[in-house]
């Protein structure tokens, strides 16, 4: 038997010649009495392009190459080195100095980049954290358990600035939000303090909350069922404190609003999922919200109208917070130095590349 490999033909080869080829083999073939096999033989694929590590040193240049698509200047090698001495002390005091130094054009580069890859970097982002949830949870409990002191003094530090009491006082001033809390342990009956429903003369007990709750139970609901929605339940699982007019709608500011917000009257036990697709909207029809006017908030002065374009202020400032988180979002992760920025601080890498040429990282509940 005889074995021929037959090659693959780099241009096109006309029928005559093919004939011309196949016939004669299968003669010679046929003198020698022995039968012909052919085994084809594929064409090496084409190299993908390739480039030059831009390295340098003086004269000397790096002659790894690596694929061209690829869009890192340096090789593969480099890079390595370059995050090595990045991560090692020496290498984060020069960059702490370099970023001190060349602060405003980083920060003008950053900007730069961020907005023109915005979308990008959210959809990167997004799948990021998708991708990584429960090894981001993980990570993120152990660090604030290894180090929670210094989370402690960190935040002990920010209070004491003007931002962190300017934000300070802004929450300590929401009796709204105290009020809130506050109800949800009155439920609970759990110890309470500060400004409560009780201080506030808008029930007089736990066990007076607790009852006018019970009366606005709907039939599955019990006190024991009481919580938070959790993404995917169904409906009718978990019951939370509703408010028929949203807090929202209500000038924390004012204390008439919140203890209109907070009246009994404007309390029920309300579905947790219904509760949170319903969020800040208009859900009643024109005979409710009458029946609740003498508990409407002191903006919409008495006018129907002026009541319901509250509520549409509402969600369009919901829609455009909501659009703001989404266009900031982002992932928190540093940027390896072999872009861009590599050469910034060269003379001070090459100390340690000196003889390279010899070489070539819920809230409890959400009630409206």
């Amino acid at each position: 038997m005889t074995s021929v490999p037959v090659g693959v033909a780099a241009a096109p080869v006309g029928e005559a010649t093919s004939a011309c080829v196949f016939s004669a083999l299968g003669t010679a073939a046929a003198s020698s009495g022995s039968t012909l096999t052919m085994t084809l033989v594929a064409a090496p694929a084409a190299a993908p392009a390739m480039k030059r590590c831009s390295k340098r040193k003086g004269s000397w240049q790096c002659a790894n190459r690596f694929p061209a698509d690829d869009p890192c200047k340096t090789c593969s090698h480099h890079r390595k080195k370059s995050n090595d001495f990045a991560k090692s002390s020496k290498g984060k005091v020069i960059n702490k100095r370099s970023k001190s130094k060349h602060k405003k054009e980083i920060a003008k580069s950053d900007a730069k980049y961020k907005s023109k890859n915005k979308k990008q970097i959210a959809e990167s982002a997004a799948e990021y954290r998708t991708k990584n949830k429960k090894q981001l949870a993980e990570s993120g409990a152990e660090y604030r358990t290894a180090h929670k002191k210094q989370i402690a003094k960190s935040k002990a530090e920010y209070w004491t600035t003007p931002a962190g009491r300017a934000s300070q006082k802004k929450d300590s001033a929401r009796l709204i939000s105290l009020l809130s809390k506050s109800m949800r342990k009155m439920v609970r009956d759990t110890p309470n303090a500060g400004a409560t429903p009780l201080s506030r003369g808008l029930f007089v007990s736990d066990a007076d909350a607790q009852t006018h709750f019970r009366s606005t139970f709907a039939p599955w609901m019990t006190m024991k069922n009481r919580g938070a929605h959790r993404r995917g339940a169904p409906y009718k699982t978990k019951w939370q404190l509703g408010h028929l007019l949203p807090k929202a709608i209500f000038d924390p500011s004012l204390i008439a609003d919140v203890d209109h917000c907070f009246s009994r009257r404007n309390l029920i036990a309300q579905d947790a999922r219904e509760n949170q697709e319903q969020r800040d909207s208009l859900a009643l029809s024109d005979a409710q919200l009458l029946a609740l006017q003498p508990l409407w908030p002191a903006a919409a002065g008495g006018e129907l109208g002026a009541l319901k374009a509250l509520f549409a202020r509402v969600a369009k400032a919901r829609a455009e917070a909501a659009e703001d988180e989404e266009d900031e979002e982002e992932e928190d992760e540093e940027a390896s130095s072999d872009g861009e920025d590599e050469d910034e601080d060269e003379e001070d890498e090459d100390e340690e590349d000196e003889d390279e040429e010899d070489e070539d990282e819920s809230s409890d509940d959400d009630e409206m």
